[in-house]
């Protein structure tokens, strides 16, 4: 009997270092796939630097630190990508998730670092820097509203990119050129979303965010022109399936909805690249189906602490990559 005893001790001593190698051997990895993001940031490979801050966010999930780093590094990624955008919508938004992501890494810092000259002093003078970019670009927007609203239609018949944020809107401003391409209507007071807005067909930028939008009508497959779609910080609950015929979509922002599900139609989102979902109440499981299916895309979620069954759908969802 002693002798049983001691071969399960063996056993069991073989199987929990077997399981710590593996654990030492997921998290290095986890390592240096943050580090190779950082690598590919700074070659300008931004798709596959976000895709290996994602990997390696995964794999180091339970060190504060490792953690941190990673949404620092994401966080040079998005300011990287927001200085290349002419448009200042677009920057503005590849800066304000940059914002964002250095005060998560930040707040970590701060909690778990006692040296007085560590990291957090350093990503404060840049968030500094990076707030003050923002505000110079709502300042520049914020002019070209005036401007826009003191003229009359002849003035703008030629303006392909206007922008209507915080006017207090509720209904779409009269006059709106339809060939206009780009077009901002950020904080403001839409119920629902903006009839009339489809029979713009050149649309390719439209940024919503930030109103009282409870759903998206079958009439968005109008839109076929659409690359960029905001609609963070509404009150969405449901999407239509209409949305799957927006094929040349590159970034759809949902994030801070009400969303419970998704539309099956979104798979056919193929040229998809950016797909916000943070701060909804979607389930992983329906969140995985999204990954497999639009493989090229890099999916935003918040940290989920994951269940086995979870960790190794990730683990069969990464083996596909």
């Amino acid at each position: 009997m002693k002798t049983i005893f001691t071969a399960i001790f063996i056993l069991l001593m073989i199987f929990n270092q077997e399981y710590l190698f593996s654990q030492r051997n997921s998290f290095e990895l986890g390592i240096r796939f943050i580090k190779l993001s950082n690598s590919y940031r700074e070659a300008g490979y931004y798709d596959k630097a976000i895709e290996y801050i994602e990997k390696g966010k995964i794999l180091v999930g339970n060190s504060d630190y490792w953690l941190a780093v990673a949404k620092e590094y994401y966080g040079y990624i998005m300011r990287d990508i927001g200085r290349s955008k002419n448009d200042l919508n677009e920057k503005k938004l590849f800066y304000q998730n940059a914002i964002d992501s250095f005060n998560e890494a930040l707040a970590i810092y701060k909690r778990i670092i006692f040296q007085p000259d560590g990291s957090p002093i350093p990503i404060e003078a840049l968030l500094r820097s990076m707030n003050e970019l923002v505000d110079e670009i709502e300042g520049n927007k914020l002019l070209m509203a005036q401007s826009l609203n003191s003229n009359t239609y002849n003035a703008i018949a030629g303006e392909k990119s206007l922008n209507f944020d915080r006017q207090k809107l509720k209904n779409l401003p009269a006059d709106i050129p339809e060939n206009t391409k780009s077009l901002s209507l950020a904080n403001n007071r839409f119920n629902q979303f903006p009839e009339g807005i489809t029979r713009f067909k050149d649309l390719a930028y439209l940024d919503l965010s930030n109103n009282r939008i409870k759903n998206l009508p079958a009439s968005i497959s109008g839109l076929k022109e659409l690359h960029y779609l905001d609609l963070a910080n509404n009150r969405i609950a449901q999407l239509s399936p209409e949305i799957g015929k927006l094929e040349k979509l590159t970034e759809l922002n949902l994030e801070n909805n009400r969303l419970k599900d998704l539309p099956a139609t979104i798979c056919n989102l193929k040229n998809l690249k950016i797909l916000n979902l943070r701060n909804n109440k979607i389930p992983f499981e329906k969140i995985s189906n999204i990954i497999k299916c639009l493989p090229e895309c890099n999916v935003l979620i918040d940290e989920y602490i994951l269940k086995p069954r979870q960790n190794q759908e990730i683990q069969m969802l990464e083996e596909t990559q």
